[in-house]
């Protein structure tokens, strides 16, 4: 399923983080996403629905961090 970020809070993931086919990161309005030297992609390398936010700065890329296999599609994705 999807995760969703809300209420003006921060997730912050590192590791390997394998995303079901059809589930997004979904970050609400003042939350943020910090994705700390981690891979998040689906295992089976299909396509999963990727991170849908405001604004870029809603998600805080560090170190080695990777997005792989994410639709490239609708909404403002990153």
């Amino acid at each position: 399923g999807d995760i969703i970020i809300k209420d003006s809070a921060t997730l912050e993931l590192s590791g390997r983080i394998s995303m079901p086919k059809t589930s997004r990161i979904i970050i609400e309005k003042g939350s943020t996403l910090i994705l700390n030297n981690c891979l998040v992609h689906n295992a089976c390398e299909e396509e999963w629905g990727g991170i849908v936010c405001y604004s870029e700065k809603d998600v805080i890329i560090k170190g080695e961090s990777k997005i792989l296999n994410e639709i490239s599609d609708p909404a403002f994705r990153i």
